[in-house]
């Protein structure tokens, strides 16, 4: 992020616009009460947003030149792969929202006593621990599906080493094969995004760039690659990443 700071702060910053342009069409379309099921979800689609940072890490790693536009651009020199993985992540955000969608309607009856200031009720207390324990019931899983997916798959793409049925495969093999440093790494974007999504989503400017980066790097520490081939195999290591 140091020695691209304009282009990782300008991507994060469309992030950020991206998120309140979203937020303002649910808002528009009378379905405000999705905004937080949304941006919840937003860790989903973030490996496919991401690609753009992780071409800028492959660049920087071989001295080629970066820019912007190089990292938007991204979307177009490795569209097929990137269209795949993005068409799964996007039927499993799908999935969520519905989830989601279904999970707040009993909330929005909890509005009536609370614009009368007057305090929940029992029931009404006992309605939202529940939906909340239940999206996240839900909504876990289904963060961890898509990170074992997506650790290293889309960096794979990027990278030209494989196709979208052997990168998914790797990254699941990954997973497996380094479980606790995996999970560990996966709450770590999961605290970060977080923290970006609380401050209005404005911290995603900073958190959503250094994630992307990092993933780049995380991918060639578990990936093992052949220098002058395309096959790429998962580092095991009783749990740890290969350096």
């Amino acid at each position: 992020m140091c020695r691209c700071s304009g282009i990782s702060f300008a991507y994060g910053g469309l992030v950020v616009a991206a998120s309140y342009l979203l937020a303002a069409c649910l808002g528009w379309f009378g379905v405000g009460f999705l905004v937080l099921p949304a941006a919840a979800g937003f860790a989903l689609m973030a490996p496919v947003l991401a690609s753009g940072l992780i071409e800028v890490s492959r660049r920087l790693e071989r001295g080629e030149p970066v820019r912007l536009g190089i990292a938007l651009a991204t979307f177009v020199r490795h569209g097929s792969g990137i269209t795949a993985i993005g068409g799964m992540l996007l039927l499993v955000f799908m999935i969520w929202i519905r989830m989601a969608s279904l999970l707040v309607m009993p909330l929005l009856t909890l509005g009536e006593p609370m614009a009368e200031a007057e305090p929940l009720s029992v029931g009404a207390i006992h309605t939202l621990i529940s939906a909340m324990v239940a999206a996240g019931a839900v909504g876990l899983p289904l963060g961890f599906l898509v990170f074992a997916l997506t650790a290293v798959s889309m960096p794979m793409l990027i990278d030209g080493r494989s196709r979208v049925s052997t990168a998914i495969a790797t990254s699941l093999a990954t997973v497996r094969l380094n479980l606790l440093t995996m999970s560990v790494w996966a709450a770590l974007i999961a605290v970060l995004t977080a923290a970006g999504l609380a401050t209005a989503f404005l911290g995603l400017a900073i958190a959503f760039p250094l994630l992307a980066h990092a993933t780049w790097h995380a991918y060639r520490d578990l990936v093992v690659t052949e220098s002058a081939g395309t096959r790429a195999e998962p580092a095991a290591g009783s749990g740890h990443t290969r350096a």
